[in-house]
């Protein structure tokens, strides 16, 4: 491990970003009573009369959808911009592959925390858990049981540019952080509402995480011309099934 490891590091408020540090409380209070009454919609308006200050976080969450013909799909600070550039130091001299048990059309190049540094995989977990569990439960009104893996991903045009549609068969939902916006040109990602219709994401502010649904939303990355595009991905598997037509509380 290089400087990630210092005391300034293991502090979660300088791993999340400034934004939503400061809501992260009142989305993981209004994420715990959610659960709680079931998302029953008249409860939650009588919490939100009770709490105006969780109402102000849940509305600033809605504020961060992608797109209002996808509510499922939210583009939301999530980690600090000085940690994602220490991230971006700990594995750039790691050995990135792609998945050998993918099919070729859809490998790109990849490290897998869990695999390759154990430790790091820990303290994205810990992250996760505090800052980006509580926004996945109010944003789709269900709480991952479960990371299932969080990996670094890399387009560049001297390896995999870009990706190709597909869906992400092993993850409920989806979180993908900018970690180098800037540095690269082209990238971004596509999101498919049907056949014909697509939302084009551009590149987001580095440490702001694009969250869909992975089961259910096809998606591609989009093309880099020019530098290396790094990514922090991370797939979860929900405690149970989710009505995927009802995402919202207002």
């Amino acid at each position: 491990m290089h400087e990630i490891t210092n005391s300034l590091l293991r502090d979660a408020r300088n791993k999340l970003h400034p934004e939503l540090l400061l809501r992260v409380r009142s989305l993981a209070q209004l994420g715990e009573y959610g659960e709680l009454c079931g998302w029953d919609y008249d409860a939650i308006q009588l919490y939100f009369q009770k709490h105006p200050h969780i109402e102000t976080a849940y509305n600033w969450l809605l504020q961060h959808r992608v797109s209002d013909a996808m509510p499922t799909a939210f583009a939301v600070p999530y980690l600090h911009p000085e940690f994602c550039k220490q991230l971006v130091l700990e594995v750039h001299d790691k050995g990135f592959a792609p998945n050998e048990y993918e099919d070729q059309a859809y490998q790109i190049d990849e490290l897998v925390t869990e695999h390759e540094v154990p430790e790091l995989f820990s303290i994205l977990q810990a992250v996760f858990d505090i800052g980006m569990r509580p926004v996945l439960m109010c944003s789709h009104m269900q709480e991952p049981a479960e990371v299932r893996s969080i990996q670094f991903a890399k387009y560049n045009p001297d390896g995999v540019s870009h990706g190709n549609w597909h869906h992400d068969a092993d993850s409920d939902q989806t979180v993908v952080v900018a970690l180098n916006t800037g540095e690269f040109t082209g990238g971004g990602t596509e999101l498919a509402l049907d056949l014909n219709h697509c939302i084009e994401v551009s590149p987001l502010p580095v440490g702001h995480a694009l969250i869909f649904l992975g089961k259910t939303t096809l998606h591609r990355g989009l093309y880099v011309p020019e530098g290396d595009r790094m990514l922090l991905v991370h797939w979860t598997e929900l405690k149970g099934p989710i009505d995927y037509s009802e995402v919202s509380i207002q």
